[in-house]
């Protein structure tokens, strides 16, 4: 099972001195995060049952970084948005 991995890295900018105070100097950082996170179903697949020539509407939602990409197979071929299965 793959595991989250996040690396962050922080880059020191500069002072910038706030309303002209020189007693008033902020640092500035800049953190660039990337990384994975391993994907997860938010809405699962479920069971259906349709009747000869009936429609059905496959729902899927998943998460993760990257974006998963979701497919749908039918015996272990491709499908897509509109099509016709066969009878089994």
């Amino acid at each position: 099972m793959a595991s989250d991995t996040i690396s962050c890295v922080t880059v020191y900018i500069g002072d910038v001195v706030a309303g002209g105070a020189e007693d008033d100097v902020d640092a500035v950082y800049c953190t660039l995060c990337v990384g994975t996170v391993a994907p997860s179903f938010s809405k699962m697949p479920r069971d259906l049952e349709v009747t000869a020539n009936g429609r059905i509407v496959l729902e899927c939602v998943a998460e993760g970084i990257p974006t998963p990409v979701i497919s749908w197979k039918i015996n272990n071929t491709d499908f897509h948005r509109q099509c016709i299965l066969p009878t089994l």
